[in-house]
Formats: structure tokens, sequence, C-alpha cells
């Protein structure tokens, strides 16, 4: 039963992988077409898929990956400042 689990969690992993990076391709190919403001949902959308994909390349590694969180943490606030910032 364990493995069921296992393996639905891997599933539903790379599912939302894989929407994320549909949803970063299709951002960036509208990129262009869109107002300046809501081309940071484009950046944000893009920072957490490299967020997410030097989490998995790291693990799939066996390299520890905590040293990522503090960059996280710092380009989202970023991120989420300016577009609340520009939304003003």
């Amino acid at each position: 039963m364990e493995d069921f689990y296992l393996l639905f969690y891997q599933a539903v992993s790379m599912f939302s992988f894989s929407l994320l990076v549909l949803a970063t391709f299709l951002g960036l190919r509208k990129y262009t077409v869109l107002p300046q403001a809501p081309r940071w949902y484009v950046h944000y959308l893009g920072f957490i898929f490299v967020i997410e994909a030097v989490t998995k390349i790291l693990s799939q590694l066996k390299i520890s990956n905590f040293f990522i969180y503090p960059y996280y943490l710092a380009g989202e606030f970023f991120i989420l400042s300016v577009m609340f910032i520009e939304a003003f």
C-alpha cells in the first residue's frame, strides 16, 4: 500500500510540474503582446519553474537543496512586491 502512495505522489508531482512547464512556455509565447503589469506573472512563473527544476535536479543527484530556500524566499518577495507596486 505504501508503494501506491509513493507512486501517486510521484504522478501528481510530475503532473503539477508539467502544468508549470506548460504555463511558463505559454506565458513566454504571449509575453510580447501582454501589457506591462501582467508580464510580471510570466516572470513569476519562470522563477518558480527555475526553482522547481533546480530542486528536482539536485534531488535526483542526491545533493542537499536546503540552500535554495533563501533565494526562493527573496525572489518571490521581490517579484510579488513589484507586482503589487505596479498594480497601484
